[in-house]
Formats: C-alpha cells, sequence, structure tokens
C-alpha cells in the first residue's frame, strides 16, 4: 500500500475547509501575550492565503493523481501532466483554468 492508497479527499478538504476557517478568524482566537511582542500582523495576513492556496492545489493534485491510478491512466509525476492527461481523456471542464493554476 503506498501513499496514495492512504488518501482520502473528502477528509482532506474538510481539513482545509477547517484550516481556511482558522485562518480567517486567527486574530480572534488568542488575545496578545504579557511580555511578548504583538505578532506582525501583516505579514501572517499576507502569508496565510498564499499557504492556503499551495495546500489546495496540493490536495487537487493528491485528488487528480489518485483519479488517475483508480481508472489505470498513465500520467506524469506533475500536475500538469494530470491535468494533460485527464483533459485528453475528456475529463476536464475547465482544463484552461486549472492550467494556469500550475
Amino acid at each position: 500500500m503506498d501513499a496514495a492508497d492512504d488518501f482520502d479527499v473528502k477528509e482532506s478538504w474538510r481539513w482545509l475547509l477547517i484550516e481556511v476557517e482558522l485562518a480567517r478568524h486567527m486574530w480572534e482566537i488568542g488575545g496578545p501575550v504579557p511580555g511578548r511582542p504583538a505578532p506582525n500582523k501583516a505579514v501572517l495576513d499576507l502569508l496565510f492565503p498564499s499557504l492556503l492556496f499551495i495546500r489546495a492545489v496540493s490536495l487537487l493534485d493528491e485528488a487528480l493523481g489518485k483519479h488517475i491510478d483508480e481508472r489505470g491512466y498513465t500520467a506524469g509525476n506533475s500536475l500538469h501532466a494530470r491535468l494533460v492527461c485527464l483533459d485528453e481523456k475528456g475529463e476536464l471542464s475547465y482544463s484552461a483554468e486549472l492550467r494556469e493554476l500550475k
């Protein structure tokens, strides 16, 4: 059994949505800690959306890889290769938009 067999798309997506909500409300969760400098909110406000985007694209890549394996298709090890493979099989509705993610 390899790592792709353990990948659960729904559970991973659920955790991503939880992480998005936590990031959305991160400044409400904890207050300032006495004796410590306040966090640089500007940096974190810029950093979190990028990290969540990378996580979402990684989740898409894993899900596409699992789908390709389940169908018995052959594709390369990159998101682009997976998108091309599924586009050639007629299984993508928004192939041009998805290719812009890479």
